[in-house]
């Protein structure tokens, strides 16, 4: 569908059974979806996969990766994403303060040509959010709204630039 996925890749053991393709025609960008929608639609719904979601594993590495085992293009998210509760007990996921952000980031700038980026949840910004009712001034403990301030201030300190994924030096649109 997109040229560029921006993620942290999770891989599954996957099987297609069934995949028809999807024309570059029809691919995101090439066409509105009020022009191809419904035939996009119409090729997405008879792909058949089937994925043993109990085994998986993530591949991190520093660098765009121009094909994955899964045929994307992805920008990775090499320094986490700020988080600042965690989503249940015993999970996998630890909070990330801006300051763990930055000191990853600062660890990655050994490696020539990584990418540095991060997420952020605009939910953040939103008082009713979950995790503001869940977990009383967990936010505000992090820096609050100040949080995505400190993280691209401390990266652009660090000597990094900001680039737009919709730069085609950086992140060409065909990629081979």
């Amino acid at each position: 569908m997109f040229h560029w996925n921006y993620h942290r890749t999770v891989y599954f053991p996957y099987r297609v059974v069934q995949d028809t393709g999807l024309p570059k025609e029809l691919k995101a960008f090439n066409c509105k979806p009020e022009e191809c929608g419904d035939r996009r639609r119409a090729i997405l719904n008879n792909i058949n996969v089937e994925v043993d979601y109990h085994s998986f594993g993530g591949v991190p590495v520093p660098y765009i990766i121009y094909k994955d085992p899964y045929g994307q293009s992805v920008i990775p998210e090499t320094l986490g994403m700020i988080d600042f509760a965690f989503y249940g007990p015993k999970t996998w996921r630890p909070v990330s303060t801006p300051e763990d952000i930055i000191r990853r980031a600062k660890k990655l700038k050994v490696i020539r040509g990584a990418i540095a980026s991060f997420f952020w949840h605009p939910q953040l910004l939103d008082q009713n959010f979950r995790y503001y009712r869940e977990v009383p001034n967990s936010y505000e403990s992090i820096g609050g709204k100040n949080s995505l301030r400190l993280v691209v201030e401390g990266i652009k300190d660090l000597g990094y630039e900001f680039v737009s994924i919709n730069n085609k030096e950086f992140f060409p649109v065909e990629v081979e």
